[in-house]
This record gives structure tokens, C-alpha cells and sequence, in this order.
């Protein structure tokens, strides 16, 4: 039987809104969205924002999760400092995303920038978010 997990709900609440507002920034046209959008094939025509909403809600509970998930393996590990945090968030992204993102690449015939983009993403996102929650009082 699994230890009992102690969650703290808000550190995990505010290292979801910060992973959506680290992928607004990151796939926003200026930084990293123009060369997404193409690596991805994405044509998205002008002022065309049908879909939008949907994509959004999916991407808040995404988030939830995976914050989530994150804050159990940060109690599990102990992990209680920045640098505690860090290699968690390190160790869950080398683990489990990208070693599943590069199927893009493998199987899809996506090129190599696009699993660039998205798994240096993740990466940051599971960096900031462990930090938040393993140093959150």
C-alpha cells in the first residue's frame, strides 16, 4: 500500500496557472508559436479562433494534472528546496516527457524542431512548477 500523500492544493493551483502562463508565452507568435505552428503543419487562417475555448478548458485541467501528479512524486521524494524541486520536475520530464514526445519525430515524420519546442517546454514548465511546489510554505 502507497504512503499517504500530503498535498498542498494552493502550491499545486498556482504551478498550474504558472504552466499556462509559461505556454501562453512560450507558443506565442514572438517567441516559439510562428516556428510551432509550422514544424506542426498548423495553418490557422486570420482572426480564425473557432475551437479556441475548448482548446483552452483542455489545457487548464491538463495542467491541473499534471501538477497534480507533480506535487505526489514531490512529497513522495521529500523534495523540500528549490534544487529538490528542480531535479524532480528534471527527472519526471526526462522520464516521462520526452521519452513519449519523441514519437513525433520516430513515427509521425515530424521534424526534430518541433519535439525541440515542445519538449523544451515541458521541461521549463516541470522545472518552474516543481520549484513552486516543493519550496511553497
Amino acid at each position: 500500500m502507497a504512503p499517504p500523500v500530503e498535498i498542498n492544493h494552493l502550491a499545486t493551483i498556482v504551478a498550474a496557472i504558472v504552466s499556462i502562463v509559461i505556454g501562453f508565452i512560450w507558443y506565442s507568435p514572438g517567441v516559439f508559436g510562428t516556428a510551432w505552428m509550422k514544424a506542426a503543419g498548423i495553418k490557422m487562417p486570420k482572426g480564425k479562433k473557432k475551437g479556441m475555448a475548448k482548446g483552452f478548458v483542455g489545457m487548464i485541467i491538463v495542467s491541473l494534472v499534471l501538477a497534480y501528479v507533480l506535487s505526489i512524486f514531490i512529497d513522495y521524494g521529500q523534495a523540500a528546496t528549490l534544487t529538490e524541486g528542480l531535479m524532480i520536475g528534471f527527472w519526471v520530464w526526462l522520464g516521462f516527457m520526452a521519452t513519449t514526445q519523441i514519437g513525433v519525430v520516430l513515427w509521425e515524420n515530424k521534424p526534430g524542431k518541433l519535439f525541440v519546442i515542445n519538449t523544451g517546454f515541458s521541461l521549463v514548465e516541470l522545472l518552474v512548477m516543481g520549484a513552486i511546489i516543493a519550496t511553497w510554505v
